[in-house]
């Protein structure tokens, strides 16, 4: 992220999953009233994803459902990491 970038910021925990694990920065996750708040370092990395997130883009089923595990787990409080062995 460039200092005048501004954070890509979003709402859907998938989407949220999807960017970690294609490698995107958590920089925080806040509370907004009854949603969390995912907040990612690089816009221009996050846009890209986006787009392929919505054009049919494909993550491995176990991978994806890990982070999305470990995303409600830090929304929860705990800091739980989930490892497939």
């Amino acid at each position: 992220m460039t200092m005048n970038s501004t954070p890509e910021i979003s709402k859907d925990l998938n989407l949220a999953a999807y960017f970690l694990l294609k490698g995107a920065k958590l920089l925080d996750i806040r509370r907004d009233l009854n949603h969390s708040v995912f907040i990612f370092a690089d816009p221009d990395l996050c846009s890209q994803l986006r787009a392929e997130y919505f054009n049919g883009g494909q993550a491995p089923v176990l991978e994806f459902t890990i982070k999305r595990k470990e995303l409600l787990a830090q929304i929860k409080g705990n800091d739980y990491v989930f490892e497939y062995r």
